[in-house]
C-alpha cells in the first residue's frame, strides 16, 4: 500500500491510542492500531509500511480469531508512518489523536531514549493543519473507503433503492463524504450526501442509487480492491445486472455496457496484482514485517 491508501485505512479503520497525560510515563503506552475482519488488506499495508522502513505486525484480534488487528507499536514507527500520512488525512478526529501524540513527545522526562528523542526530531517537523485540508477524493480513495466504510447492497436488502441495488458510504463526518461525492462527479458518476439520526448521534452517507451509477463507480474502484467482502459484493452485483428478465430496463442495460461480461475471477485476480510485491520484505521475529535486508 502508498502512503495515501494507508492514510484511508487510518481514518477509517485505525486508532492512534495514546495514554492520557494524568498517567505516570512508566506505565504510559502508545499504538497505532488498524482492524478488519480480512487479513489480505492489513498484509498489503504491512508491506507497505515495511517498504517504507516501518515495522508492524499483524495478529489476531479476539480469541475466537474472528478479525485482524495490524498494530504498530514502536514510537519511533509511529512517527515514521504519521508523517507520510499526515497530508492525506481527511478525518477531524485523527488530526486530535495525533495532536496527542505530539502532547506526549512533548512531555518531561528524566531519561530520554535513542527512539524517543528521533521521534521527536520527525514529529516536530511536521506542520500539522488545524483541520484536514479538503480535497476530491480519486477511484483509488473510493475504493479503500468503499472497502472499509462502504456497503453495496442488492435485492431485498437494497430496502432504500428502487432500483434493485444501492451504494453506500457512511461516516459521522461529512467532509470526508463530500470529497467522495466530488471524487464521484468528477468522474461522472451520480452521488448524493445524506444524514439520519442513529443512536449515538447523527450518521452521514453518501448514496448511489442507479444501476448505470453503481456499476461506473465499481468499474473505476475494481482495479484497487483487496479484501473479499468488496470483492463478494462486486460479484453479487454483476450476478444481479446479468441474471435473466423478461424486460431488459434502460439502466440495466447501461450497467451490463459499462461493466460487461468479463469474469468475475479476472478482477479479482488483477486487484491482487495491485498490491505491493512481498519479495524484498521478511517477517522478523515477533511477527514484525520489516524492509529485506
Amino acid at each position: 500500500m502508498l502512503p495515501r491508501e494507508r492514510a484511508n485505512w487510518f481514518d477509517t479503520e485505525g486508532n492512534l491510542y495514546v495514554s492520557p497525560p494524568n498517567k505516570p510515563l512508566s506505565d504510559s503506552v502508545v499504538s497505532l492500531c488498524v482492524a478488519q475482519t480480512d487479513k489480505t488488506p492489513l498484509e498489503a499495508f504491512a508491506r507497505g509500511s515495511a517498504l517504507d522502513g516501518i515495522a508492524s505486525r499483524i495478529e489476531t484480534k479476539s480469541e475466537s480469531g474472528e478479525g485482524y488487528r495490524l498494530t504498530i507499536d514502536r514510537v519511533e514507527d509511529i512517527a515514521k508512518e504519521l508523517s507520510l500520512e499526515i497530508p492525506y488525512i481527511r478525518c477531524r478526529r485523527k488530526i486530535e489523536e495525533i495532536r496527542a501524540f505530539l502532547t506526549h513527545l512533548e512531555r518531561p522526562r528524566v531519561v530520554e531514549r535513542n527512539a524517543l528523542r528521533r521521534a521527536q526530531e520527525i514529529a516536530f517537523e511536521w506542520n500539522l493543519p488545524v483541520a484536514p485540508s479538503r480535497r476530491a477524493m480519486d477511484p483509488m480513495d473510493r475504493a479503500n473507503w468503499h472497502e472499509t466504510e462502504g456497503c453495496l447492497s442488492v435485492g431485498l436488502q437494497a430496502f432504500l433503492s428502487k432500483s434493485g441495488a444501492e451504494f453506500l458510504i457512511s461516516q459521522f463526518e461529512i467532509e470526508p463524504l463530500q470529497d467522495f461525492v466530488a471524487g464521484c462527479a468528477k468522474d461522472g458518476v451520480a452521488c448524493s450526501v445524506y444524514r439520519r439520526a442513529v443512536a449515538t448521534g447523527v450518521e452521514y452517507y453518501a448514496r448511489i442509487r442507479r444501476l448505470d451509477q453503481i456499476a461506473l463507480e465499481l468499474a473505476q474502484e475494481i482495479p484497487f480492491l483487496r479484501s473479499r467482502k468488496a470483492m463478494s459484493q462486486v460479484k453479487t452485483f454483476f450476478d444481479y445486472i446479468w441474471m435473466p428478465r423478461k424486460r431488459i430496463r434502460r439502466n440495466v442495460d447501461a450497467a451490463r455496457k459499462v461493466l460487461g461480461r468479463e469474469p468475475i475471477c479476472e478482477w479479482v485476480e488483477r486487484a491482487s496484482e495491485t498490491s505491493n510485491s512481498s519479495k524484498s520484505i521478511k517477517r522478523a521475529p515477533g511477527g514484525y514485517f520489516q524492509p529485506g535486508r
